[in-house]
């Protein structure tokens, strides 16, 4: 049987007062502000929820950038299962892209460095026109070493879910199901848009429920841990829940 990760309870049960709530909903409603939803948890206790019609709590709605922490943790189920390392070259997963002079920066580009945002690129190698965004990470003029500077670049993150979807053969949202997602009560309705290749668009397309979201958030709260099993190994959540890298003088 399948259980959710948290427990349903009330305001005051968790230290909250009603009255918070209810200013809290006035004042979206006074600014006007377009909100879809939300659901407050305290601990592992969801206290408050609500949606703004024609959303309700069934939608599925697009994660957009967080849905790299779903990339993330696939490849650090992947980890915990020794088939890939962090320190694995990400070239040589993609032996169908690399051109016989990939270039030195690219050829050291680790799985570490895409997850910490240090990849050789000062920008995304794949755009609106460009129909094959794993050919274009390996095959565009790199900036910089990897690992030397963070950059917010979302084309590391799609080369990651490649390599997921590469190495266990289903798209990596279904891989990341079978090991972890499932056993919490994520919707098997979640699914992920496709980029032109055909693989996942796990920088930004991963669509799921509000409540998918919380009890995904609480499975990384709890380092990896729930409903009496170890789903996500502890220590390369840690790691990435972790300061990385010094930006501050760029």
């Amino acid at each position: 049987m399948i259980k959710d990760n948290f427990t349903i309870a009330s305001p005051a049960e968790c230290g909250v007062s009603y009255e918070a709530i209810n200013r809290f909903i006035d004042e979206i409603e006074n600014r006007k502000i377009m909100l879809h939803g939300f659901a407050f948890l305290r601990g592992d206790k969801l206290f408050a929820e609500g949606y703004f019609a024609p959303i309700h709590k069934d939608f599925l709605h697009r994660m957009y950038s967080t849905s790299k922490t779903y990339t993330s943790m696939a490849i650090g189920a992947l980890i915990g299962e020794g088939k890939i390392s962090l320190d694995d070259p990400v070239y040589k997963f993609f032996p169908d892209k690399v051109p016989e002079n990939l270039h030195p920066y690219i050829a050291e580009a680790t799985i570490r460095h895409l997850l910490m945002m240090a990849t050789p690129f000062d920008r995304e190698t794949y755009g609106r026109f460009v129909g094959d965004w794993e050919h274009s990470f390996f095959n565009k003029p790199p900036q910089v070493r990897p690992g030397t500077r963070f950059l917010y670049d979302t084309c590391g993150t799609y080369i990651l879910d490649c390599i997921v979807e590469r190495v266990t053969g289903k798209p990596f949202l279904d891989y990341l199901k079978d090991v972890a997602l499932r056993e919490i009560g994520f919707s098997e309705d979640a699914w992920c848009i496709q980029s032109p290749d055909g693989y996942s668009w796990g920088g930004s397309g991963v669509i799921a429920t509000t409540r998918g979201l919380a009890r995904f958030a609480m499975l990384i709260k709890d380092n990896g841990y729930a409903n009496g099993r170890q789903l996500l190994p502890a220590d390369y959540i840690k790691d990435a829940t972790s300061f990385q890298i010094d930006n501050s003088y760029y």
